[in-house]
């Protein structure tokens, strides 16, 4: 029987270690590419592809000779590009497919065959003929040889079976497994064996194919899922118990190998102590589809862990943990919105008020999934503008839900039906069933609420009416009324708690639905004659927090005894554009929506800029004096 060592010295001086050499450049030489140029170089050229974990998938587009035990799947990788060819094993850069595809291009695909740049690469080995005196195939070995060496080697649950689907070669006191790499041919063996110190041992013997595997068999291929480990003691383990598994170097794992892992769903990461290079490989493979087994218990590894304590090797499996946390993204998982927010960026501002010109140049538009909350004195017509407010989107198609608590529903259709018509309608009630009949084809519905109501039995209504009627807009008029005490566990709440929670509930609906809610909140108590501001509204701070629009009727008595009212802007998350407009009510109509001023910009501007409509505040003035002296400065102009 060969000594342990001179069976490795004799192995390598077969086999060869490390006989292969790459062309490698150097990393300025190689040009930087993005995903992003890929695609469109490939979409351009009409090559359709699948988005994968690590590379973009497509049948070949050069017109390479097809295999069809691979379906002619040809691979980007999408952070180098690199490309390989599984119909005919071929390989390259990026810049050479561009460059063939434009030329196929070009020429309308009257183009010679390609010719792939050189390449080195590995030759198949062999097993030569002395080698097969000392080992024979696992197939053929007798029973008694094979029990003995797998007892002297620590590998008693390996069966037989096992090592022929892998093509093992079996010797007295050791093993060869071969590798393949991913051309699928042998490119090198690991050799099992007994050291000095009788612990299992594992040598690489053989050309250093790039991105060598120790394939299990090939139901380990046909798997969703599969696991990767480090050594062939740990595959040797998985596979015994019908686990799928593959062999990878911790310390390599090229770019080349990466297509014959596109497939897998979900693959498991066991890497025993090799912890961090089990997260370089995950990162690698793709964080989303990738779990590492960590558990302190079970950093020794499946072979250890089975011999061990001779446990269910796939309930472990179960206990591998994502490095990926579901409330955290990146910018990867948000490239596409923002891409689609930048180039559509008008249509993102939103739908316009038709009645509201100049709010919509504020605001921007009315936009799903937003929180508006308005607020304003006693009696300066909050309920009014907000109807017809939301009659006109409502007029647009946009599915509105009222929801009254402080005037009856026949009043306030009433409103509404007077605003649509434009009219006193108590003056021209034969126009009634007309106007009536252009109401009811209208998308728009009422909650039956009067009065203090639960806050979960409106919102129970409010997700049934969403989820029945597709609701773009949702209207709670108000906070205040709507706020009830009536359970004996709510009885002693504090009314700012109680608020907080109406506030919270429906900023949640207004982001799980992408319905937009618009609350009305009535202030707290202030000074006569005092402007009021966005710390004005009743409750905490939450409110206005939460908010992603503040609007405020602003009412003040001018000098003849009449009063004034204009709609103020204090809050616009989408762009930040804060301004006032005038607010004249026509009392036949019930309609703010005649005889608007426009906007004034609120912001502060540099007395050198030079715009149609320059403004320059006094701080120490109130709004309503910077109101006056901005129409009488630009009457002319307004005109």
């Amino acid at each position: 029987m060969l000594r342990r060592m001179n069976v490795v010295a004799c192995a390598r001086r077969l086999f060869g270690v490390c006989t292969a050499k790459r062309n490698v450049q150097s990393l300025s030489d190689v040009p930087v590419v993005y995903v992003s140029k890929m695609k469109s170089v490939l979409s351009a050229n009409k090559v359709s592809f699948e988005d994968g974990f690590t590379c973009l998938t497509t049948s070949c587009p050069v017109g390479c000779r097809k295999d069809n035990s691979y379906s002619g799947n040809f691979y980007v990788n999408k952070v180098t590009g690199l490309f390989v060819c599984h119909a005919c094993g071929q390989m390259g850069q990026w810049q050479w497919l561009e460059r063939r595809l434009s030329d196929m291009k070009r020429l309308k695909g009257d183009i010679s065959p390609p010719v792939f740049p050189e390449q080195s690469s590995a030759r198949p080995e062999s097993v030569p003929d002395d080698v097969l005196s000392r080992f024979q195939p696992a197939s053929t070995v007798s029973d008694k040889q094979l029990s003995k060496c797998l007892g002297h080697l620590g590998l008693k649950h390996v069966k037989r079976e096992q090592l022929a689907r892998l093509g093992a070669m079996v010797g007295k006191s050791e093993i060869l497994l071969p590798l393949r790499g991913s051309n699928q041919n042998i490119g090198a063996w690991k050799l099992f064996f007994r050291d000095d110190a009788n612990s299992l041992q594992e040598n690489l013997l053989g050309n250093r194919l790039t991105g060598q595997l120790l394939l299990s068999n090939e139901e380990a291929w046909h798997s969703d899922n599969v696991v990767l480990v480090t050594s062939g003691a740990d595959l040797l383990a998985l596979t015994s118990q019908k686990v799928p598994a593959i062999c990878v170097e911790p310390q390599l794992l090229p770019q080349e190998v990466l297509p014959r892992l596109e497939h897998f769903k979900q693959i498991c990461i066991w890497f025993g102590e090799h912890q961090l290079q089990a997260q370089r490989v995950a990162r690698k493979l793709g964080l989303s589809r990738c779990r590492i087994v960590r558990a302190p218990e079970l950093r020794k590894g499946p072979h250890e862990v089975l011999v061990t304590n001779g446990d269910k090797l796939a309930s472990k499996v179960k206990l591998a943990e994502s490095l990926l946390h579901p409330a955290i993204v990146s910018f990867s998982n948000l490239r596409h919105e923002v891409l689609d927010a930048v180039t559509r960026q008008d249509k993102n501002r939103g739908l316009p008020w038709n009645r509201f010109p100049a709010l919509t140049s504020v605001l921007g538009g009315f936009r799903d999934g937003e929180l508006t909350i308005l607020t304003g004195p006693t009696g300066s017509g909050k309920t009014t503008f907000l109807s017809e407010y939301s009659l006109d989107l409502c007029q647009q198609g946009v599915s509105t839900l009222w929801g009254s608590f402080e005037i009856r529903n026949t009043r306030l259709a009433k409103t509404m039906l007077t605003q649509m018509a434009g009219m006193n309608l108590e003056k021209n009630l034969h126009r009634f069933d007309e106007f009536a009949d252009n109401m009811e084809q209208l998308p728009l519905h009422f909650l039956d609420f009067h009065g203090q109501q639960p806050l979960k039995t409106v919102m129970n209504a409010v997700n049934h009416a969403q989820y029945v009627y597709d609701l773009g807009h949702v209207i709670i008029d108000n906070v205040q009324f709507m706020l009830g005490l009536g359970d004996s566990e709510s009885r002693f709440i504090d009314r700012f708690y109680r608020q907080d929670q109406v506030i919270q509930a429906f900023r949640s609906f207004a982001t799980a639905t992408n319905c937009h809610v618009t609350l009305v909140v009535h202030p707290r108590k202030e000074t006569e004659g005092v402007d009021l501001t966005v710390n004005s509204i009743f409750g905490s701070a939450k409110a206005s927090q939460e908010a992603d629009n503040i609007l405020i009727i602003q009412t003040t008595a001018t000098s003849d005894m009449k009063q004034r009212k204009f709609l103020q802007v204090c809050k616009n998350r989408f762009s930040g554009d804060l301004g006032i407009m005038q607010l004249n009510f026509n009392k036949d109509a019930m309609s703010f929506a005649k005889k608007t001023a426009p906007v004034k910009n609120m912001e502060v501007k540099s007395p050198k800029e030079e715009e149609p409509l320059e403004v320059h505040l006094d701080l120490g003035k109130s709004k309503l004096d910077q109101f006056e002296l901005f129409m009488k400065t630009h009457a002319n102009m307004l005109k």
